[in-house]
């Protein structure tokens, strides 16, 4: 940035590191202008956009009640019940970051074949003959 007394083109000026970009020049004479140094100082430095909170807190307990009842196997169940109940449309990346922070996470087993064998499984788990544990421990290898 320049300082007192240097001389800068206001192209340098604007292509300078946190100095606002294209047309920062002109908005600080504009402001410099309508009211000295006292209307720079009162325009802040970056967005000006307040970080959108897509609940009240009160919702946002009602939700989490939800949650620890059990009520959703989904993020999209939990969607729909939040349009529904809330009258609140969060998106799927919204409510999994939300999930996330709130330390919830999938506990819902994996799908299994109607024709699987528990037990066989259970048995390959556990290092029955022909299992790679078993191959290990001298096992049957074929």
């Amino acid at each position: 940035m320049a300082g007192a007394g240097d001389v800068e083109t206001r192209g340098a000026i604007e292509a300078s590191e946190g100095a606002g970009g294209r047309g920062a020049c002109e908005r600080w004479v504009r402001w410099y202008e309508a009211g000295g140094l006292e209307e720079v100082a009162k325009h802040r430095l970056g967005s000006r956009v307040r970080p959108y909170e897509a609940w009240t807190p009160a919702q946002e307990q009602r939700l989490r009640e939800a949650v620890s009842e059990g009520r959703f196997r989904t993020i999209g169940e939990a969607m729909a019940w939040c349009e529904k109940e809330l009258g609140v449309v969060v998106s799927y990346k919204k409510l999994h970051d939300w999930f996330r922070r709130w330390g919830n996470r999938k506990e819902v087993p994996r799908p299994m074949a109607e024709k699987a064998d528990v037990q066989a499984q259970e048995g390959w788990k556990k290092g029955a003959i022909g299992s790679p544990k078993a191959r290990g421990r001298g096992g049957v290898c074929r």
